[in-house]
């Protein structure tokens, strides 16, 4: 005798293993990923056409900021904080970052809050500056 299942138990069932299987995440799998604070912590660069860009992200929830490039070099620093989506991955916020390194020489730096998607690449987190320009920051330590 055949075992009858109602379609609504099966839908839900099915529902439940996707979201189980989308919330654990699987490292190994390019793109998006869930990080707790200490395996975000070190050093990374990111390197453009004009120049290039180190941050270190410090335990203590602080951030330096170092952006190289023929025009001038910029020193900054700020905090640094960790978001978690429920169904993607995570977010470093950078509160106050500078936001316009490539402005002209003597221009005021504008600022703002920098929102960085952490990914796996390679089994390596980078943190996506712009995806479509691909440009991330690449952990250097």
């Amino acid at each position: 005798m055949w075992l009858q299942v109602r379609p609504c138990s099966c839908f839900l069932q099915i529902f439940i293993f996707a979201l189980l299987g989308t919330i654990a995440g699987c490292r190994d799998e390019p793109g998006r990923v869930r990080v707790k604070q200490d395996e975000i912590v070190g050093v990374y660069e990111a390197k453009f056409q004009q120049g290039y860009e180190k941050l270190e992200l410090k335990s203590d929830h602080s951030y330096i900021q170092d952006f190289v490039s023929e025009n001038r070099p910029i020193h900054h620093t700020g905090s640094w904080e960790v978001k978690n989506h429920l169904l993607d991955g995570s977010d470093i916020i950078l509160l106050d970052a500078l936001v316009s390194e490539d402005e002209a020489i003597g221009s005021t730096p504008r600022r703002g809050d920098r929102i960085l998607n952490v990914h796996n690449r390679s089994g390596r987190l980078v943190l996506a500056l712009n995806e479509v320009a691909d440009w991330y920051f690449v952990r250097v330590n």
